[in-house]
């Protein structure tokens, strides 16, 4: 893939990114403001704090309660879970203000989920792993993954999440 694009017409937003290239969002005016063009990820992203973007899932209990004990012990900012695509929410993590959980299920992601929505992490300055860290394939990725910009921040969410779907198998 050399080229991701996501549009959501309810929120006139549009984002974009080249392989090897910096993300854009592009905010289409409305009530009479301009277009705004934007460079990823925002500038006041709260790098410091980590917020978490859970995406909704039937088994994702033990995943759900160690993040609200991380939550709890203010390891983590925010724990919110929406739903939605995954490919907007990752979108919403090169923003930089939320890492994205998502506990795919045991059959491969669909491309057409996750190669833009990572080209747009990825430009921005951050990664889309696995529960090792290690970049997954978007054409061919089984699993959960988690998305985000600041390597700690990332690391952080992920360690919680390997270490409860660990114990959910022992």
């Amino acid at each position: 893939p050399y080229l991701g694009i996501l549009a959501n017409p309810v929120t006139g937003e549009i984002g974009y990114a080249l392989a090897g290239g910096p993300t854009r969002l592009i905010r289409l005016g409305v009530f009479g403001k301009g277009d705004q063009g934007i460079a990823l990820p925002l500038a006041d992203a709260a790098m410091g704090t980590t917020l978490v973007n859970l995406h909704p899932s039937r088994d994702g209990e033990r995943v759900s309660r160690a993040l609200i004990a991380a939550w709890t012990r203010r390891a983590i900012g925010s724990l919110r879970s929406p739903g939605g695509s995954p490919a907007w929410a990752l979108l919403e993590a090169a923003r930089g203000h939320f890492i994205y959980v998502n506990q795919w299920s045991g059959r491969p992601a669909e491309p057409w989920d996750l190669v833009a929505g990572m080209l747009l992490v990825q430009g921005a300055g951050g990664d889309v792993v696995d529960l090792d860290g290690v970049t997954i394939d978007p054409v061919d990725h089984s699993g959960p993954f988690i998305a985000g910009l600041g390597a700690e921040r990332v690391r952080l969410v992920t360690d919680t999440v390997r270490e409860s779907l660990r114990a959910d198998s022992a």
